[in-house]
């Protein structure tokens, strides 16, 4: 079996075009959330009205980042994210080409949301209006606003024909494409693989969605901090538009070419909790999500203990954040947790392309070997005995780092990362 590292990132927000420039505001705690006027409604069902908070893009333009042809200017925002941060994590790995053969995954959850509504509307008004449909385009349409278009783009934009495949699990869609990505090289499938996610799903339904499932963060009165990890005062979380890829490369190829080597994939498991009744939640002991961080320890034959740094999916909900610690405290039984620390209050809920940005982040931690801050704690909820939230900059060597994901119909993974490659 191969080894496989990351030699290659790249990652677009609207409130950071770059790792470094995110790293900064991460460090500063400087969320970028702000109001998204166009989502300020008031529905007699929702029983709310005011502030809405997010981080949206506004029109992005694929022509601003990458060379593109006219076809893909009719993208949808998700798509077009996933392409500009793979330019970008092919730019990163300094190769000067990518093999014909290079796989590419794409996780989200969402897909191409907003092009998805625009298209049911639009033929929805056709049809009211006895309209005749548009044949060629409204076929196109549909095939450029399926969730499978986004890898396929990408794989047609490099002329890769390697696999392609996009996926869907929720919250945990970029983690499992990158831990699909992990077996493809570790097995010999691939020798590079771009994966990551991208996810543009801050639309009217997303937004209502979460306002009725109750986990909505209403705005606080500094609106750049309304959504708060592991705080006391939590409220919800809030959705953040975001895209991070990665190239994966079996270790040898790497070296052998001199690459930077960001660090490596030990071990990568996943699992579903179908338990619970209610669609957003996991076990409330933890104990599932807990077997999970387990399995990706055991499988990497490495010891709790030695694991640095703990990147939580952290949502700022009140039942995520609580079954999180109390899942760690399955891997933890008798020490303290290591330090734990959560992005979301600095870019909010990305969705299914959280994952991929937090492992990032993660990575940019192990380099700089500084462990940062969860933004917008006032007071640290206290859950368990064992738990040790991030709350200031920790400067430490960061050796093995554990990410932990979950999502809406149970869906849990985990992914261990080692720094370097020695």
């Amino acid at each position: 079996m191969k080894r496989v590292v990351i030699t290659g990132l790249g990652i677009i927000t609207p409130g950071a075009d770059n790792i470094n420039i995110l790293w900064d505001r991460i460090l500063d705690r400087k969320p970028y959330l702000t109001r998204v006027q166009e989502l300020e409604i008031s529905h007699d069902f929702l029983k709310k009205e005011g502030v809405a908070v997010g981080a949206k893009f506004g029109n992005i333009r694929l022509k601003d980042y990458m060379d593109c042809n006219r076809l893909e200017e009719r993208y949808d925002t998700t798509t077009k994210l996933a392409l500009i941060a793979s330019e970008q994590a092919i730019i990163d790995s300094k190769l000067s080409h990518l093999q014909k053969d290079t796989a590419v995954i794409v996780g989200s959850a969402r897909g191409n949301a907003s092009s998805l509504e625009r298209k049911i509307i639009e033929v929805a008004d056709c049809i009211a209006d006895k309209v005749p449909l548009k044949k060629a385009e409204h076929i196109r349409g549909a095939s450029l606003t399926s969730s499978s278009s986004i890898a396929a783009a990408v794989s047609r934009h490099y002329k890769l024909n390697g696999m392609s495949r996009s996926i869907s699990t929720a919250c945990t869609s970029s983690l499992n494409a990158i831990g699909d990505a992990y077996k493809q090289v570790k097995f010999g499938e691939s020798e590079l693989v771009l994966a990551g996610g991208a996810e543009a799903a801050l639309t009217l339904p997303m937004y209502i969605w979460f306002n009725l499932a109750g986990i909505y963060a209403p705005a606080a009165e500094i609106v750049e901090a309304s959504v708060r990890p592991f705080c006391k005062t939590r409220r919800g979380t809030a959705l953040g538009e975001m895209a991070c890829m990665f190239l994966l490369e079996e270790r040898t190829h790497a070296l052998e070419r001199r690459a930077k080597i960001y660090g490596e994939i030990l071990s990568f498991a996943d699992a579903i909790d179908s338990s619970p009744k209610s669609f957003e939640a996991l076990s409330k002991d933890g104990i599932p999500y807990g077997d999970v961080l387990k399995k990706v320890v055991s499988t990497a034959n490495t010891d709790p203990e030695n694991i640095d740094l703990v990147i939580a999916h952290g949502t700022g909900t009140k039942s995520n954040d609580e079954i999180e610690l109390r899942a760690l405290d399955q891997l933890y039984t008798n020490s303290k947790h290591p330090l734990t620390f959560s992005l979301k209050g600095i870019t909010g809920h990305g969705v299914g392309a959280c994952a991929a940005l937090e492992i990032a982040v993660g990575l940019y931690a192990m380099n700089e070997s500084t462990i940062p801050p969860c933004a917008n704690i006032v007071e640290v909820d206290k859950i368990s005995p064992r738990q040790n939230i991030s709350v200031g900059i920790t400067q430490k060597p960061i050796k093995y780092l554990l990410k932990m994901g979950s999502g809406f119909r149970g869906y849990m993974s985990a992914m261990l990362l080692k720094k370097g490659c020695g």
